[in-house]
């Protein structure tokens, strides 16, 4: 373009804004700017657009040239270049930060790395020690063995439990060495070095085809060891070793104690039948044996009256005795209770057997001294021979079993060998038993009642009741016949409270008011509800209790002595009398009157059957009556039989009499005829007297409750 200073175009190409005539002096070519050369940059034109323009001023002409381009156009290339350079710079720093960054990253695993390499070291160094001190704490012994037999773990406690040597017990050794030391040792008995069988097998390694492997083996000093093996996979094996001696110690004493007695140390029921059992099946080869039952006799008041703790200080020194007194082949048993049993072997001869017996009675008859209390005992002894008696363990004890009863029945402190006919008495007591459980529901009991005679008056005081039992087919049956059977099986609890309370309303209707005597049993004395049934019976009867007198034995005393003592004085204080009866058969009476006040002392008939005899008896008799006296006890003698006896008595200062020379025991319905003969029966007695005295005659029985007085008009025999 060319254009004069005065902003006219003179002359224009490439642009369709400016044209000849065109006016650009309000343009950025010439505003704002002077008339010099140089290089601008505007809006040339009015257009809007910024070019990149050269002016140029002619020489001595008001005229200039100017040469312009678009500004974009100018900077196209460096603005291409200078992208291409940025999108290289970033790509690179890009580069450079991905490269900075991975290698951060890097370097942090790295970090990670190391200190988890570290932790791992820690742990493996901790995990190695707890292993260590784990495997030195343990109770078991261990031993790894590789797939080469070389020893790679072995504990402290391997090698206490196998006492290894210091050369022997580093690790790296062959295992065999090991095995071969303890088998020169002899470790293992009869087993040989070379002997390779299973059992070495086993004690080398495993036994062939198996993974795991267990055996127990007792050392020499008496250790019991427990080996467990468990196989690895390289061929080797790990294997435990476990202390079990008590463990054995535990079973064996389990074993012992299920075949022993644990009181007594003696064989069992069950030791004893395995003992039986192999003795019969030896019997061919032997001379028999014999099975002995044995019982103490009332073991059960040394209970009651010392207590069980002395009970079983007496049954280890009755066991001891019988263990001391018998062959060390023989068996003693304790079957539980005051039940012995022993197996004498070699013993088949009954002559034999019968001395062994008697001498076995004799040394438990020598008293005990038990926490320096003195005791008494005796014992019943059943014998069974074999194989004469029973060829079966079961015949046997069955057999010595009813021996045994025979021998109680038969007053015990006794022994009896066994005869066929033993089984049919047996049979009989069962039968009794049964038939007896059910006599009073049947109503086959009734009480009949025996006169209590005063001596200076000749007057009846009162009446004992005593019971009897009528069978429907064997008509009646002695009370010595049942009763000892119902004190056994303890019908006589029942039995006894019928009696009281049957004696107490029968006794109400009374018209003369005498006194009822009833007899209690040491069984009955046991019943916690004693005291309220003898209450009861008073309450329902409507009878003064100053009338009911209670009859015990040594046997009640002998019980519990305090609890007794107590009992007995909440009966008497009831207002009830109590007698102590059979006085002086026992070994501590006068005891018993120092620590209660009885009511009155019965005189036992044994002695009353002896006066006037010129022996001894008269003088206990006479102390018995002298010690009442003093105490201002009662006193009434039993089983008065003649005139003489009753003489005697007099003299002697006794106050009642009770037997048959004044009359039998009579049933309730004789009661009220016979006390309205009392003058007649006085009359009698005194006929006796002088009867006696011309040589009347007198029949007693075969028993001694059985006696028959005869006189002119009546003979009297009944059983007491």
């Amino acid at each position: 373009m060319l254009a004069g200073f005065d902003g006219i175009v003179r002359a224009t190409t490439g642009s369709k804004r400016l044209k000849l005539g065109s006016d650009v002096g309000r343009t950025d070519l010439l505003s704002g700017h002077d008339k010099s050369n140089g290089l601008f940059t505007g809006d040339i034109d009015g257009s809007g657009t910024t070019r990149m323009y050269v002016r140029r001023k002619l020489a001595n002409q008001p005229l200039f040239v100017a040469i312009a381009l678009p500004e974009a156009g100018v900077y196209a290339q460096p603005y291409r270049n200078q992208q291409r350079y940025i999108i290289l710079g970033f790509i690179g720093s890009l580069l450079v930060l991905v490269i900075v960054y991975f290698g951060v990253m890097h370097q942090k695993r790295l970090e990670v790395a190391r200190v988890a390499l570290a932790e791992s070291e820690a742990r493996a160094q901790r995990k190695s020690e707890e292993l260590e001190r784990t495997l030195e704490h343990m109770g078991q012994g261990i031993i790894m063995v590789d797939g080469d037999g070389e020893v790679v773990v072995m504990n402290d406690n391997a090698v206490a439990l196998l006492e290894l040597p210091g050369k022997l017990a580093r690790q790296r050794n062959r295992f065999d060495q090991i095995v071969d030391h303890m088998l020169a040792r002899g470790e293992f008995g009869s087993i040989g070095r070379s002997d390779e069988q299973a059992t070495m097998r086993q004690v080398r390694s495993l036994r062939p085809g198996l993974d795991r492997d267990y055996y127990e083996r007792k050392r020499p000093d008496g250790t019991v060891l427990a080996v467990q093996s468990q196989r690895m996979p390289d061929g080797g094996f790990v294997r435990t070793i476990t202390d079990i001696t008590e463990r054995h110690r535990s079973a064996e004493k389990i074993a012992h104690l299920a075949r022993h007695d644990t009181l007594t140390g003696l064989a069992n029921r069950t030791l004893f039948r395995e003992k039986l059992d192999a003795a019969l099946e030896h019997i061919d080869r032997d001379d028999g044996f014999c099975v002995l039952f044995l019982d103490l006799d009332d073991f059960k008041i040394v209970n009651d009256a010392h207590g069980h703790p002395v009970g079983d200080g007496l049954l280890c020194q009755v066991a001891l005795r019988l263990k001391e007194a018998v062959r060390s082949q023989d068996t003693v048993a304790r079957f539980g209770g005051d039940e012995f049993a022993i197996i004498m072997t070699g013993l088949s001869d009954p002559n034999q057997v019968i001395v062994r017996t008697r001498h076995l009675i004799e040394l438990l008859r020598e008293p005990y001294r038990v926490d320096d209390i003195f005791l008494s005992s005796t014992a019943s002894i059943g014998c069974a021979l074999a194989p004469t008696d029973g060829s079966t363990a079961n015949d046997l004890l069955r057999n010595a079993d009813i021996a045994l009863y025979c021998a109680k029945a038969d007053g015990r402190n006794t022994s009896k060998l066994f005869a066929p006919e033993m089984s049919e008495q047996l049979i009989e007591r069962r039968r009794t038993e049964e038939e007896l459980s059910n006599a009073i529901a049947a109503g086959e009991l009734e009480l009949h009642y025996q006169p209590l005679v005063s001596i200076s008056s000749g007057s009846f005081c009162g009446f004992e009741a005593l019971v009897r039992w009528n069978h429907p087919e064997r008509g009646r049956i002695p009370p010595l016949d049942f009763i000892p059977i119902a004190e056994d099986t303890g019908l006589i609890v029942p039995i006894g409270r019928w009696v009281l309370n049957k004696a107490c309303h029968e006794a109400a209707s009374w018209e003369n008011e005498q006194r009822i005597a009833v007899n209690l049993s040491s069984i009955q004395f046991r019943e916690a509800s004693l005291v309220d049934d003898i209450r009861l019976a008073l309450k329902q009867s409507g009878l003064e209790a100053e009338r009911l007198e209670l009859e015990i034995t040594e046997s009640v005393m002998m019980q519990n002595g305090e609890q007794t003592i107590a009992k007995l004085k909440e009966i008497n204080g009831l207002g009830v009398k109590i007698s102590m009866d059979d006085f002086g058969t026992g070994y501590s009476s006068l005891s018993y009157l120092r620590n209660f006040a009885f009511d009155k002392i019965k005189i036992d008939r044994s002695f009353v059957n002896e006066l006037g005899r010129g022996n001894e008896c008269d003088s206990i008799v006479r102390a018995i009556i002298a010690l009442a006296e003093g105490l201002s006890v009662s006193t009434t003698a039993e089983g008065v039989e003649t005139s003489e006896q009753l003489e005697v008595l007099r003299a002697m200062g006794c106050v009642e009499a009770q037997g048959y020379l004044f009359s039998p025991p009579r049933p309730a319905s004789e009661i009220y005829e016979f006390v309205n003969q009392v003058p007649n029966i006085q009359q009698r007695s005194l006929q006796q007297r002088g009867h006696h005295q011309r040589g009347s005659r007198q029949i007693t029985a075969s028993k001694p409750e059985l006696v028959a007085s005869v006189t002119d008009d009546e003979l009297v025999n009944s059983t007491g």
